[in-house]
């Protein structure tokens, strides 16, 4: 539980979407569509887990952007990053918003608490890094009284 409580501590800039987003559209209707553009960076290496990879669509700026982090649903037994909305993809681009997409080990395979502390992972990848021409700033928090479909992350 530390783990997650210094990641929840810090101040970073970074928003989690847990699961689908159903204001947008059902996951039917988007079941082959991809986002208008590819990834920046595919299969991004975030921890030492083969299944720990993610994919970024960082938004054009002159200067660090916030992410959008999807963690896709699938009670932690099921899906892939692949099933990103692709409006969500776009709306956060043309908003100035880079867009993750993140894998993480299932619990079948790695049991609890594992799922969660690669999420976690995802997340303080994303508040460490500066490297490999990925600019993320650290400032934009969402807020911690939302229930389910997001995650205060700061």
């Amino acid at each position: 539980m530390r783990f997650f409580g210094a990641i929840m501590n810090r101040s970073v800039g970074i928003v989690c979407a847990l699961g689908s987003l159903a204001p947008f559209s059902s996951a039917q209707e988007n079941a082959n569509e991809k986002p208008s553009v590819p990834p920046t960076f595919a299969d991004v290496k975030y921890g030492p887990y083969d299944a720990n990879v993610l994919d970024l669509w960082q938004a054009k700026s002159d200067k660090p952007t916030p992410v959008l982090i999807n963690i896709h649903g699938g009670g932690f037994i099921a899906g892939t990053k692949n099933e990103s909305k692709p409006v969500l993809t776009d709306l956060c681009l043309k908003s100035g918003v880079s867009y993750a997409s993140i894998e993480y080990r299932f619990a079948q395979v790695a049991p609890y608490p594992a799922p969660f502390t690669d999420c976690a992972r995802a997340v303080q990848f994303f508040a460490t890094t500066r490297r490999n021409g990925i600019s993320i700033r650290p400032v934009l928090r969402a807020p911690a009284d939302r229930p389910a479909r997001g995650c205060r992350c700061g």
